[in-house]
């Protein structure tokens, strides 16, 4: 069973719930759809190569919201 945890993430046209697998490597960062980054008014930061969990490199778009602690 994936451990799960649910999340309120911030943008800066609106705030959501989601439902997020618990990560024990978080390194503070999220993986979240390109569509739901839009719908939440995220900015557009560019691209970061990304490592999965099976050690591959990938580059994937990457951006940014309101920091909410």
């Amino acid at each position: 069973m994936t451990p799960m945890a649910e999340i309120e993430v911030a943008g800066f046209k609106r705030t959501k719930i989601l439902q997020a697998i618990v990560d024990t490597g978080f390194d503070g960062f999220l993986c979240i759809p390109v569509e739901t980054a839009v719908k939440l008014g995220l900015e557009l930061a560019g691209r970061d190569v990304i490592e999965l969990a099976d050690g591959s490199l990938r580059e994937e778009l990457s951006s940014r919201g309101p920091f909410v602690s």
